[in-house]
Protein backbone atom coordinates (compact mmCIF):
# COMPACT_ATOMS: atom_id res chain seq x y z
CA UNK A 1 0.00 0.00 0.00
CA UNK A 2 1.41 3.50 -1.00
CA UNK A 3 1.99 5.50 2.18
CA UNK A 4 3.10 2.63 4.33
CA UNK A 5 5.56 1.15 6.36
CA UNK A 6 7.26 -1.98 7.84
CA UNK A 7 9.83 -2.17 10.45
CA UNK A 8 11.77 -4.06 13.19
CA UNK A 9 11.16 -2.66 16.55
CA UNK A 10 11.89 -4.47 19.41
CA UNK A 11 11.74 -7.88 18.31
CA UNK A 12 8.08 -7.36 16.83
CA UNK A 13 7.21 -5.76 13.04
CA UNK A 14 5.61 -2.51 13.26
CA UNK A 15 3.11 -1.56 10.21
CA UNK A 16 2.77 2.12 9.62
CA UNK A 17 -0.55 3.44 8.18
CA UNK A 18 -1.93 6.34 8.35
CA UNK A 19 -0.10 7.18 11.83
CA UNK A 20 -1.59 4.01 13.27
CA UNK A 21 0.88 1.42 14.66
CA UNK A 22 -0.22 -2.35 14.40
CA UNK A 23 1.78 -4.62 15.97
CA UNK A 24 2.54 -7.96 13.81
CA UNK A 25 3.95 -10.58 16.37
CA UNK A 26 5.42 -12.66 13.14
CA UNK A 27 7.97 -13.59 14.98
CA UNK A 28 6.70 -14.89 18.20
CA UNK A 29 3.59 -16.55 16.72
CA UNK A 30 5.89 -18.64 14.50
CA UNK A 31 7.79 -19.87 17.18
CA UNK A 32 4.86 -20.27 19.75
CA UNK A 33 3.31 -22.37 16.79
CA UNK A 34 6.33 -24.15 16.24
CA UNK A 35 6.21 -25.17 20.13
CA UNK A 36 2.68 -25.93 20.41
CA UNK A 37 2.85 -28.15 17.46
CA UNK A 38 5.80 -30.08 19.00
CA UNK A 39 4.19 -30.54 22.57
CA UNK A 40 1.32 -31.93 20.70
CA UNK A 41 3.36 -34.51 18.93
CA UNK A 42 4.72 -35.01 22.48
CA UNK A 43 1.25 -35.54 24.00
CA UNK A 44 -0.08 -37.93 20.91
CA UNK A 45 3.12 -39.96 21.44
CA UNK A 46 3.05 -40.31 25.27
CA UNK A 47 0.09 -40.40 26.46
CA UNK A 48 -2.74 -42.99 26.19
CA UNK A 49 -5.00 -43.52 22.83
CA UNK A 50 -8.34 -42.49 25.13
CA UNK A 51 -6.02 -39.60 26.68
CA UNK A 52 -5.06 -38.25 23.35
CA UNK A 53 -8.68 -38.85 21.35
CA UNK A 54 -10.35 -37.45 24.80
CA UNK A 55 -7.97 -34.26 24.59
CA UNK A 56 -8.43 -33.73 21.29
CA UNK A 57 -12.13 -33.62 21.36
CA UNK A 58 -12.45 -31.34 23.81
CA UNK A 59 -9.92 -28.85 23.14
CA UNK A 60 -8.53 -29.20 19.44
CA UNK A 61 -11.14 -29.82 17.03
CA UNK A 62 -13.32 -27.28 18.56
CA UNK A 63 -10.66 -24.75 19.35
CA UNK A 64 -11.37 -21.30 17.85
CA UNK A 65 -7.45 -21.02 16.14
CA UNK A 66 -7.39 -22.18 12.50
CA UNK A 67 -3.50 -23.78 13.55
CA UNK A 68 -5.02 -25.41 16.43
CA UNK A 69 -7.50 -27.05 14.84
CA UNK A 70 -5.35 -28.02 12.07
CA UNK A 71 -2.59 -29.96 14.31
CA UNK A 72 -5.65 -31.71 16.39
CA UNK A 73 -6.43 -33.22 12.51
CA UNK A 74 -3.06 -33.74 11.83
CA UNK A 75 -2.71 -36.11 14.97
CA UNK A 76 -6.31 -37.38 14.33
CA UNK A 77 -4.63 -39.01 10.79
CA UNK A 78 -1.60 -40.24 12.45
CA UNK A 79 -3.03 -42.19 14.90
CA UNK A 80 -5.86 -43.64 12.64
CA UNK A 81 -2.81 -44.52 10.12
CA UNK A 82 -0.88 -46.02 12.94
CA UNK A 83 -4.28 -48.14 14.30
CA UNK A 84 -5.15 -48.65 10.81
CA UNK A 85 -9.04 -50.07 9.47
CA UNK A 86 -8.94 -53.05 11.00
CA UNK A 87 -7.76 -52.34 14.58
CA UNK A 88 -10.62 -49.58 14.46
CA UNK A 89 -12.64 -52.03 14.02
CA UNK A 90 -12.32 -54.41 16.32
CA UNK A 91 -12.16 -51.60 18.59
CA UNK A 92 -15.59 -50.61 17.42
CA UNK A 93 -17.03 -54.27 17.98
CA UNK A 94 -15.46 -54.11 21.96
CA UNK A 95 -18.06 -52.29 24.59
CA UNK A 96 -14.41 -50.77 26.49
CA UNK A 97 -13.30 -49.17 23.16
CA UNK A 98 -16.54 -48.37 21.10
CA UNK A 99 -16.80 -45.00 22.31
CA UNK A 100 -13.56 -44.31 21.27
CA UNK A 101 -14.30 -44.67 17.73
CA UNK A 102 -17.66 -42.76 17.73
CA UNK A 103 -15.12 -39.87 18.77
CA UNK A 104 -12.90 -40.49 16.16
CA UNK A 105 -16.16 -40.26 13.69
CA UNK A 106 -17.38 -37.46 15.23
CA UNK A 107 -14.02 -35.32 15.32
CA UNK A 108 -13.51 -35.97 11.76
CA UNK A 109 -16.98 -34.96 10.60
CA UNK A 110 -16.37 -32.21 12.42
CA UNK A 111 -13.26 -31.28 11.07
CA UNK A 112 -14.54 -32.01 7.48
CA UNK A 113 -17.53 -29.12 8.22
CA UNK A 114 -14.27 -26.66 9.30
CA UNK A 115 -13.98 -23.24 6.99
CA UNK A 116 -10.05 -23.98 6.26
CA UNK A 117 -9.36 -25.99 3.56
CA UNK A 118 -5.81 -27.30 5.40
CA UNK A 119 -8.53 -28.87 8.04
CA UNK A 120 -10.80 -30.47 5.63
CA UNK A 121 -7.63 -31.31 4.13
CA UNK A 122 -6.74 -33.42 7.04
CA UNK A 123 -10.07 -34.66 7.56
CA UNK A 124 -9.90 -36.38 3.83
CA UNK A 125 -7.24 -38.22 5.42
CA UNK A 126 -8.87 -39.45 8.06
CA UNK A 127 -11.98 -40.48 6.37
CA UNK A 128 -9.51 -42.36 3.84
CA UNK A 129 -7.85 -44.37 6.13
CA UNK A 130 -12.05 -44.69 8.07
CA UNK A 131 -13.39 -45.12 4.55
CA UNK A 132 -11.69 -48.79 4.22
CA UNK A 133 -13.25 -50.40 7.30
CA UNK A 134 -16.14 -53.11 6.02
CA UNK A 135 -19.12 -51.20 7.96
CA UNK A 136 -18.08 -47.77 7.29
CA UNK A 137 -21.31 -46.56 6.49
CA UNK A 138 -23.10 -48.45 9.53
CA UNK A 139 -20.39 -46.74 11.77
CA UNK A 140 -20.80 -43.60 9.99
CA UNK A 141 -24.39 -43.29 10.63
CA UNK A 142 -24.54 -44.71 14.57
CA UNK A 143 -21.66 -41.76 15.49
CA UNK A 144 -22.53 -38.91 13.69
CA UNK A 145 -25.89 -36.97 13.49
CA UNK A 146 -27.84 -37.09 9.82
CA UNK A 147 -27.49 -33.22 9.54
CA UNK A 148 -23.46 -33.64 9.82
CA UNK A 149 -23.32 -36.71 7.12
CA UNK A 150 -25.71 -34.53 4.50
CA UNK A 151 -23.44 -31.36 5.04
CA UNK A 152 -20.16 -34.02 4.09
CA UNK A 153 -21.93 -36.21 1.97
CA UNK A 154 -20.17 -34.71 -1.23
CA UNK A 155 -16.64 -34.57 0.50
CA UNK A 156 -16.73 -38.20 1.65
CA UNK A 157 -17.97 -39.04 -2.31
CA UNK A 158 -14.83 -37.19 -3.60
CA UNK A 159 -12.28 -38.96 -0.82
CA UNK A 160 -14.37 -42.41 -2.34
CA UNK A 161 -13.19 -41.48 -6.01
CA UNK A 162 -9.63 -40.75 -5.04
CA UNK A 163 -9.25 -44.29 -3.21
CA UNK A 164 -10.43 -45.95 -6.53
Amino acid sequence: FPGTSIYLQRNFFVHKMGGEKYKLWIFYSRFIRYDANEALESFSENCTLWRVISGLQKAGVTHKHVAARTASGRILANICSVLGSTRIMSAFTQKESKETVEFIFKMAAQLMTDGSLDVRQEAKKIFAILMEIEDFEKILKYSVSLEVISKIRKPLDSVLKSLN
